[in-house]
C-alpha cells in the first residue's frame, strides 16, 4: 500500500542540498574504497525455502555483523519479537543473530561519509546500484537519476519528536525529499597537542582576534606553521563577518536584501585569512603540513577526529570556528549523510521502510553508536540516549555536548565539487577585490546556484 507523506513547509527562501564531502583535502588512511571493494558480504538463515528468501542490499560505512544486526532487530520489531525490557544499548547481541529472518542482506561497505555521483554511476554501469545507500551529494545524485523521491514512500508517523528539522528540510531537492537524514559531522578548529603555548589552550569559543592571538603565541614558541592551510577556512567563516548570521555557506536570500552585502562579507572574510598569510601565521608550501606534523592548528571535519589522532601522537584538541564575538549565537557549518533508496529497487516500500528504521528508531541508533567509532558523527535526533553513547566513546564527549541541542541550528553546506559549492567559490572569487582598484561584483543568487 502506498502511504503518504508529511509536506514540509519550508521556511527558508532557498535550500541547498547538503551532504557530505569526502573531497581529497584529508588523507584516507583506513576507509574501504566502495568501487574497489571486495565482493559484498552476504548474512541470511538457512531455509529450505529459497524462493521466498528477499534479497536487500546495502551500502554502508559499518561492518558486516553490525549491519546484519541492525537489519535483524527491524525483523524483530517487525514481528513483536524486541524484548520490551531492552533497548538498543543493551540488547542480547546473540538472541538478535539467533532469529530467522527471511532476507538475505547483502552490505557493500563505503566510507563514512557515504558515496556520490562517481561511485554511483560506477555501480549503475555495472548494473547493481544498492537498494539502500548512503549518499554525500543528495542534489546530484537526485538530479542525475540514481535515487528515488521518497514522497510516496514514507509514512505519516515517520518523523519522530525530536527530530532535527533543518536536518529534514535539507533533504529536499526541488521541492521533493530525496533521502532521510542519517548523521551529521561539523567543521571545527583541530589543534596538535604538542603546540600549545605556555598560556595554555584556546577556548571551545574564540572570536577572530583570540583566534589570531593565540596563532601568534603558537608562532613566538613553537618552530611550526601555526595554522595550515588557512584558505580551507572559505567560506564555512562568512558569517562571522555578518554579524554572526545564519548565512555562510548558503548564500541565502537576507543577502539579496542589499545587493552588495554578499561581497562586502566575501571581501572582509578574505581580508581576514589574508592577514594569516600576511603576518606568517598561515603558509603555502609545497607538502600538507597537517601530514607533516608540523602545524599549530587546522580546519577539518569532525568525522576526522579519528585518523588525526592516529597522525598526532601527542594527541589532538578541538575548538569551534571562530565567531565575531563571544556572545554572537552558535551556527556550526555542517555536512549531512542521508539514506537514499536507488532507482531500480526491487522492493521500493520495503527499502524505505527499512531505511527509515535505521535513521529513525532509537533502539537502532542506540545499537549503532554502541557498535560503531561514530566519533564526530552527530545524530539527527535528541534523544540523549543516543548522543551519551557517542560520548562514552572517546575523550571529546565534552566538546561534542555542545551541538546536542543546536542541531536545528546546523548550517548544512553543498558539497565540496559540487555545482553549489562551485558556484560559492566562484563567487567569492570574483567579489574578491584587492587595494580597492574595482568594485566587488554585485550578488547574483541565480548566477551563484547554476
Amino acid at each position: 500500500m502506498r502511504r503518504s507523506f508529511i509536506c514540509l513547509t519550508l521556511a527558508a527562501g532557498i535550500l541547498l542540498s547538503s551532504c557530505a564531502s569526502g573531497n581529497g583535502e584529508f588523507p584516507e588512511v583506513s576507509y574501504t574504497d566502495p568501487v574497489e571493494s571486495s565482493e559484498p558480504s552476504v548474512s541470511s538463515n538457512e531455509t529450505s525455502e529459497t524462493s521466498s528468501v528477499i534479497d536487500i542490499s546495502l551500502a554502508l560505512p559499518f561492518s558486516d555483523d553490525t549491519v546484519d544486526l541492525l537489519v535483524r532487530m527491524y525483523y524483530a520489531k517487525q514481528n513483536d519479537l524486541f524484548p520490551e525490557e531492552q533497548t538498543g544499548a543493551d540488547i542480547n547481541l546473540d538472541y538478535l543473530r539467533a532469529l530467522d529472518i527471511p532476507w538475505a542482506v547483502t552490505n557493500t561497505k563505503t566510507s563514512f561519509e557515504g558515496v556520490g555521483p562517481d561511485v554511483l554511476s560506477s555501480w549503475e554501469q555495472e548494473g547493481d546500484i544498492p537498494d539502500i545507500v548512503l549518499v554525500n551529494d543528495l542534489a546530484s545524485a537526485y538530479t542525475d537519476g540514481y535515487i528515488l523521491s521518497l514522497e510516496d514512500h514514507l509514512s505519516d508517523s515517520v518523523f519522530p519528536s525530536d527530530m532535527s528539522v533543518n536536518a529534514l528540510s535539507a533533504c529536499y531537492v526541488d521541492g521533493y525529499p530525496a533521502g532521510i537524514p542519517y548523521y551529521s559531522s561539523v567543521m571545527v578548529l583541530v589543534g596538535n597537542s604538542a603546540y600549545i603555548p605556555e598560556e595554555g589552550v584556546i577556548s571551545y569559543r574564540p572570536t577572530t582576534e583570540e583566534l589570531t592571538d593565540y596563532l601568534n603565541k603558537i608562532d613566538s614558541e613553537f618552530e611550526v606553521t601555526p595554522f595550515a592551510d588557512a584558505y580551507e577556512l572559505m567560506p564555512y567563516i562568512g558569517s562571522v563577518f555578518n554579524s554572526d548570521q545564519r548565512t555562510s555557506f548558503m548564500l541565502s536570500e537576507e543577502y539579496t536584501k542589499d545587493p552588495m552585502s554578499s561581497s562586502v562579507i566575501c571581501n572582509d572574510m578574505r581580508s581576514y585569512i589574508d592577514g594569516l598569510y600576511d603576518s606568517g601565521l598561515s603558509e603555502v608550501t609545497a607538502g600538507d603540513t597537517k601530514l607533516s606534523g608540523e602545524a599549530g592548528m587546522w580546519i577539518s571535519s569532525s568525522g576526522m577526529i579519528r585518523v588525526w589522532e592516529e597522525y598526532y601522537p601527542d594527541g589532538i584538541y578541538l575548538s569551534l570556528l571562530p565567531s565575531a564575538s563571544s556572545g554572537s549565537p552558535l551556527y556550526p557549518m555542517a555536512d549531512l549523510y542521508a539514506l537514499c533508496i536507488s532507482k531500480g529497487t526491487d522492493d521500493e516500500e520495503f527499502a524505505a521502510d527499512l531505511a527509515e528504521f535505521l535513521c529513525f528508531d532509537k533502539d537502532a541508533l542506540m545499537l549503532l553508536y554502541r557498535l560503531e567509532p561514530m566519533t564526530g558523527y552527530f545524530p539527527s535526533v535528541s534523544d540523549p540516549r543516543v548522543w551519551d553513547l557517542m560520548y562514552e566513546q572517546d575523550d571529546y564527549g565534552s566538546f561534542e555536548m555542545l551541538f546536542e541541542d543546536i542541531t536545528d541550528d546546523f548550517v548544512y553546506c553543498p558539497v565540496n565539487g559540487s555545482p553549489q559549492y562551485t558556484g560559492v567559490m566562484n563567487y567569492i572569487a570574483s567579489c574578491y577585490t584587492e587595494d580597492g582598484e574595482e568594485e566587488p561584483a554585485p550578488f547574483s543568487l541565480e548566477d551563484c546556484l547554476s
